[in-house]
């Protein structure tokens, strides 16, 4: 599947991914992703710290480069976004972008369609699609508002919680990432469980407007969430909603139970469980929790998601 000479790519490849496996995954397969391509891309390895937003604007503005695909997790994926949603003097409806999985749950190549040694990757310019990109404004931690994007989900509650510990992991989370990613997920997502408690939240859309103890909020532009996970939404990639699934008020059982239908692909029709698409949803929790976004986790409050309409052009 070459690539058309008409556009100019660059590979960001985050050699820290996935616990520093990336760089291993990336070495066997940089030749086969680099002969997809009539004109070589501009490839760049980095790990972290690394200061992104100042490369992407040599590469645009010095390099002419219109197209890039982050090759790593969906972490650097979303810090690649973020960063070129963040640009100035550039239309950003004009750019491409694609991935490369190199991380543990990848959600952003899910359905997983397109394999390159049997990693999945969503590098096909030429059947592109303009995209929804989901946004949320808040109050951060540090005093001040700020403005994220997420490019397939993002949470609040139990999942946001055990995205935090996934992140920071613990010696069993450490020794199952090294043996298995799923059995890491479901080990990560069961001790959160089982120490989470329910948040008390106001929830304002066009349908609601009531507070609500909650236990999970899922904001969905991609019903595929961690692992094998999956919300039962059909949700179109340029239809200018969001995917809202919400967990009511649940105890551990529950949860439990919920996890093991998302494992199954079902979610929705169970009592405590709302699913429905919104375009506009307001958050207040009393205090700062935790908001997940593409798999990264920080402390917020005031949440406000909503939908930036056809705003970027995603690789098939």
């Amino acid at each position: 599947m070459k690539r058309t000479e008409n556009h100019k790519t660059a590979i960001l490849v985050n050699l820290t991914a996935n616990n520093g496996r990336a760089e291993k995954r990336w070495r066997k397969i940089e030749h086969s992703v680099l002969s997809n391509f009539e004109k070589t891309p501009i490839v760049v390895c980095y790990t972290t710290p690394f200061n992104i937003e100042k490369y992407l604007v040599h590469l645009i503005d010095d390099e002419r480069v219109d197209s890039v695909i982050s090759a790593g997790g969906d972490g650097s994926l979303n810090y690649v976004l973020n960063r070129l949603m963040h640009l100035e003097n550039v239309r950003i409806e004009e750019f491409f972008l694609g991935g490369i999985g190199l991380g543990s749950s990848n959600d952003f190549v899910k359905p997983k369609r397109n394999f390159i040694q049997n990693i999945p990757v969503r590098m096909d310019i030429e059947n592109a699609v303009l995209s929804d990109i989901g946004m949320v404004e808040f109050n951060s931690k540090e005093g001040y508002p700020k403005t994220k994007f997420f490019i397939a989900n993002s949470s609040l509650g139990v999942t946001a919680q055990a995205n935090y510990l996934f992140n920071q992991g613990d010696w069993v989370i450490n020794f199952l990432k090294n043996k298995s990613t799923d059995l890491a997920i479901i080990y990560t997502a069961l001790k959160t469980i089982f120490s989470f408690k329910n948040i008390l939240v106001r929830l304002t859309s066009e349908e609601i407007d009531q507070e609500m103890i909650l236990s999970n909020l899922a904001v969905l532009k991609n019903p595929h969430v961690s692992g094998d996970f999956q919300y039962d939404q059909n949700i179109k990639s340029n239809d200018g909603k969001l995917g809202l699934n919400i967990c009511e008020n649940m105890d551990k059982f529950e949860l439990v139970k919920t996890l093991i239908d998302l494992n199954k692909g079902k979610f929705s029709g169970k009592p405590k469980r709302h699913s429905s698409f919104v375009e506009k949803l307001e958050v207040k929790p009393p205090g700062f929790v935790a908001l997940e976004m593409d798999g990264e986790v920080e402390l917020g409050k005031d949440f406000t998601f909503s939908v930036a309409s056809k705003k970027i052009k995603l690789m098939n």
